[in-house]
């Protein structure tokens, strides 16, 4: 199985929730649902509960979005491979805890 990183857009300005879920899952439509199962939604500006201006809160991925490990580049060009709950520094420098959802 293969991990998918949803990465939430600050919509409005601000996050709710963590920033970064990662998902296990055989492929990427069985992702999405797993990650809509767990409260992410993709049609935010459509419902009206995400910015015009900034986009959707969350995106949904493609098969081409697999990886091996739930792992993200760090701003400096290194790799980090995440645990659930592990902490995660955004680009203004605040703490957010990863959600890794196994399966």
């Amino acid at each position: 199985m293969s991990y998918f990183k949803f990465r939430q857009n600050n919509s409005f300005g601000h996050f709710v929730g963590t920033p970064l879920v990662f998902v296990q899952a055989n492929n990427a439509a069985r992702a999405n649902r797993i990650a809509q199962d767990n409260g992410i939604y993709f049609n935010g500006m459509a419902d009206g509960v995400d910015c015009d201006c900034c986009g959707d809160r969350w995106y949904p991925v493609d098969d081409d979005d697999a990886q091996a490990q739930p792992s993200s580049y760090d701003y400096g060009g290194g790799v980090t491979v995440y645990r659930d709950g592990d902490n995660y520094v955004d680009y203004a420098g605040d703490n957010w805890s990863v959600k890794v959802i196994q399966k």
